[in-house]
């Protein structure tokens, strides 16, 4: 073959891989743009929608200063042009300047598209690539944001891409059949690297620093993109993780918490807030606070703050919740940023005081309670003294008489300071018990025999009735006789001549039972519920017979052995029937 048509196969071959080698380059280029746009596009439509959330409050106010303050408070914050647009297209904040120097965005295809009601909107122009979101308020459009991003990462990928596709074709010609094979294979064997690389950034992954193949500049480029796109990952990273812990606090706050805007409008109510007011979270968001509280004295207060009225005096106290479920709440009210501005949000702290108000109320009952019953023996004590004084003491019968009425008072009043002690002690919650395996029915059989004599003076039967055999509680055998004689003392006082008064022990399942029923009084069914607080009395007869504090030191005892105690009463005049149980001893 002669020099001619070598060097005419020669440059043909080089033409051909020249073709070559120009379809792949601008194949390559378009598709490393593609890739490279998409990235960016992902990450600043994650970047717009957690703007958005943050930029409703502001447009919903409809005043363009609002929105103007927000755009530029976004835009520092995250490093990006950030745009506010209402529900037309016309902007109305902007983080680079004057808004009205945009003009009508509504032409902008990424602004038409979310004015038109696509869930986003993509555009290109002076070399940046710009995202567009809708803004929503309450579960209502108010508006847009758009944010923009410089293409320069990209571009300089892709130039770099371009330029090593130029070489090739370069030497392509000259070098001829020689290198156009071994070049292709070459570029094939970059292209892949390229496009495993691109691959892992779409994954999330990132594009490794070192040595490789391929061109220097199309490394550049791609390792530049890499390095931007894990920045805006990081600070989105960092965004939705303080996120997540403020929503974690507040969900787990004890007191409940509401946030309201400036012109009164709930935009947060944590869980506790909300079984507070018995009110749905996502129900409350976008109401004003009048319709979520449900109290006009709340209401009004918070109305007084708003308006800058409301006085210097303590925390302000409310009962809040439907009828039969009110609750005692402390309110703490505070403002953040300055009054009427975008930031100027209204904090309301409910501090549930339920609890607090009915220790209260139970203190205030037992010191009454308490007076109450010292009065009447005091009184019996003062007037037999004065009688003595008067004379009695000078006969001897009279004086006797005086005297034991005297031990009588003064035996009643030993046995309320006495029982008062034991009930202190039962009810700190750390009673001194021995424990150890108890046969429960010899124990009530010995706490029924020592009341049997006051059941026959009294002109009662009481029987008793025990299994045959039963296994042992763990239980203080002091403590379990106790109870026993409390609730046996207890049917024969309200038990008339005549009646019946039967305990019986049982097995039920893993506990024993011990019942004492009676014929007496019964139980009204409103006092049922309450028939172990102290000092509770049925009817005017009972409050001359005994303090009231038995059945409160049983109900403890029993409770701090690990078990049960009620009552049970068809109505008054109809006996009552008290149980208690105990778990079996493990063995």
């Amino acid at each position: 073959m002669g020099i001619r048509r070598l060097l005419g196969l020669g440059l043909g071959f080089g033409l051909l891989a020249g073709v070559i080698l120009g379809a792949l380059g601008f194949y390559t280029a378009d598709f490393v743009r593609s890739q490279g746009l998409g990235l960016l596009q992902g990450q600043l439509l994650r970047q717009a929608r957690l703007m958005a959330a943050e930029a409703g409050a502001a447009l919903a106010t409809g005043d363009p200063a609002d929105a103007d303050a927000a755009a530029k408070d976004l835009g520092r914050r995250f490093g990006l042009r950030v745009t506010l647009f209402d529900r037309a297209g016309r902007p109305v904040g902007d983080s680079a300047g004057d808004p009205a120097r945009l003009g009508d965005l509504r032409a902008r295809p990424e602004v038409g598209a979310v004015v038109g009601g696509a869930p986003y909107g993509l555009g290109l122009g002076a070399g940046r690539l710009y995202v567009a979101v809708p803004v929503e308020w309450a579960g209502s459009p108010v508006g847009g944001l758009r944010v923009g991003e410089e293409l320069g990462p990209v571009e300089r990928m892709v130039s770099g891409v371009v330029a090593a596709f130029g070489l090739a074709l370069a030497a392509a010609i000259p070098l001829g059949l020689l290198f156009a094979l071994p070049a292709g294979a070459l570029v094939s064997r970059d292209l892949r690297r390229l496009g495993a690389d691109l691959r892992r950034l779409a994954e999330g992954g990132v594009v490794e620093a070192g040595p490789a193949g391929g061109p220097p500049e199309v490394r550049d480029a791609l390792r530049a993109l890499s390095d931007l796109v894990s920045r805006l990952r990081e600070r989105v990273g960092r965004l939705e993780a303080d996120h997540r812990r403020l929503e974690l606090v507040l969900d787990q706050m004890a007191d409940g918490l509401i946030i309201a805007d400036p012109h009164g409008n709930v935009v947060r109510v944590n869980p506790a807030a909300a079984r507070l007011l018995q009110v749905r979270p996502d129900e409350a968001v976008g109401r004003s606070l009048v319709a979520v509280l449900k109290d006009h004295r709340l209401a009004g207060f918070i109305r007084e703050f708003l308006d800058g009225k409301a006085g210097a005096e303590g925390p302000p106290v409310f009962e809040v919740g439907p009828p039969g479920q009110r609750r005692t709440v402390q309110v703490k009210v505070s403002r953040t940023g300055d009054a009427g501005g975008p930031d100027g949000h209204v904090v309301l702290l409910l501090q549930d005081i339920t609890e607090i108000k009915q220790t209260e109320q139970v203190r205030r009952d037992f010191v009454a309670n308490v007076s109450h019953e010292l009065r009447t023996p005091v009184a019996a004590l003062k007037a037999l003294v004065e009688t003595l004084e008067a004379g009695a003491v000078e006969d001897p019968e009279q004086a006797k008489e005086f005297i034991r009425r005297l031990q009588v008072e003064v035996d009643g009043l030993a046995l309320l300071v006495e029982e008062l002690f034991e009930l202190a002690r039962v009810e700190s919650g750390r009673p001194a018990l021995n424990r150890r395996p108890v046969d429960v029915a010899e124990a009530v059989r010995q706490a029924v025999e020592r009341l049997r004599p006051l059941a026959d003076r009294q002109g009662l039967s009481l029987l008793l009735r025990l299994p045959g055999e039963l296994p042992p509680v763990e239980a203080d055998p002091d403590r379990l006789e106790q109870v026993v004689l409390n609730l046996v003392h207890n049917a024969v006082k309200f038990t008339p001549p005549g009646g019946q008064i039967t305990v019986v022990v049982e097995r039920r399942g893993e506990e024993v039972a011990v019942s004492v029923k009676d014929t007496g009084a019964g139980i009204p069914p409103e006092l049922l519920p309450r028939v172990f607080e102290r000092f509770l009395k049925a009817d005017r007869a009972r409050a001359t017979k005994g303090s009231g504090l038995g059945l409160a030191i049983a109900k403890h005892i029993v409770q701090a052995h690990g078990g049960r105690i009620w009552a049970e009463s068809a109505g008054e005049g109809r006996g009552a029937t008290f149980t208690f149980t105990l778990p079996l001893a493990q063995t």
